[in-house]
């Protein structure tokens, strides 16, 4: 029989992580109406205002994180959450809208290199297993200056968001930022908590707790943002939606490592997930490039090698003890 002290730390770990992907919901139309406002176009929009708003609950979950001086819970969350994006849920967007048409905002080659440099980064930097505070300020310096550099270079003619999308009534958009943001702070706090507990009591590392069920929980404003787009048709928002999380990552890593530098302890765990994470983007970028659409056949492939990061964490857990 399952002790109930384990059942109630679980259902509050998932209580936990339905309210914060609905109040980031929240968060997330209310920010992505600056995207109208900007007139930027269903790429730019996606990377950048979708790509930092869908990254709220990991911000959260960092957040909390630092404070309960546990950052690489958060540190397993970030890495997984890429995985879930860059495998499940483009694969999953394939295979319910195959062969639609990306536009050119990744025709180019060495924007699709500083992309790559900047997801992969954080795993480059972790080679000797430490995230120095110097590591965290040359991450947020590589951020930033990709934010201006893809600002910059958006294309004149990219066609904006269809305006009758968001509804833009100003006091409608307060009320969901102040849920949103309080609902986030509080249900992160709940999350954290009750995943460092589970983790204490099942003796899992907490980055691997981090890294196979924060992971999809931390990611369902992403899921929201993908499901909507599908159905209205606008493929290149959640392309742009993925790589803009994918990006705000790394951004967040580098708060962990300049507010609690740490050693990771976790080392096999990390290895499968940088493997799987450089696969991931590798395909993720191929598929896109290749033909500029990602076909119904890319992402089985795509939900496969999630199905596969899955099986190897959890093997590693019995293999590796």
């Amino acid at each position: 029989m399952v002790p109930v002290h384990l059942l109630f730390y679980f259902f509050t770990c998932l209580i936990g992580l339905i309210i914060l992907g609905k109040t980031a919901g929240y968060l997330v139309t209310a920010v992505s109406r600056l995207g109208v406002f900007l007139r930027l176009s269903q790429f730019l929009t996606g990377f950048i205002i979708l790509g930092i708003a869908t990254s709220i609950p990991e911000t959260g979950i960092a957040v909390n994180s630092i404070l309960s001086g546990n950052p690489q819970l958060s540190l397993g969350n970030l890495f997984g959450a890429t995985i879930v994006l860059l495998s499940l849920i483009a694969g999953g967007t394939a295979v319910f809208h195959p062969n639609a048409i990306i536009r050119d905002e990744l025709a180019h080659p060495d924007r699709i290199l500083h992309i790559a440099v900047l997801i992969l980064s954080p795993l480059i930097l972790l080679l000797d297993s430490r995230l120095t505070r110097l590591d965290g300020v040359f991450l947020i310096l590589l951020y930033i200056g990709y934010l201006l550099y893809v600002y910059k270079l958006r294309p004149p003619d990219s066609p904006p968001l269809d305006e009758n999308l968001l509804n833009q009534k100003f006091l409608n958009t307060v009320f969901l930022t102040l849920v949103g943001l309080i609902g986030v702070v509080l249900s992160s706090r709940a999350v954290l908590f009750s995943s460092l507990r589970l983790a204490t009591l099942l003796r899992i590392p907490p980055l691997v707790i981090g890294t196979l069920f924060l992971s999809l929980g931390t990611n369902i404003p992403e899921i929201s943002v993908a499901i909507a787009a599908i159905r209205g048709r606008h493929t290149n928002l959640v392309i742009g939606d993925i790589l803009g999380s994918a990006a705000a990552n790394t951004f967040i890593i580098s708060l962990l490592a300049i507010f609690s530098p740490f050693v990771v302890n976790s080392q096999i765990q990390i290895e499968i997930s940088a493997i799987f994470m450089v696969f991931s983007l590798v395909l993720f970028l191929v598929f896109t490039h290749s033909k500029n659409r990602l076909s119904y056949l890319e992402g089985i492939v795509l939900i496969t090698l999630y199905v596969a990061f899955v099986t190897a964490q959890i093997s590693s857990l019995t293999l590796f003890k």
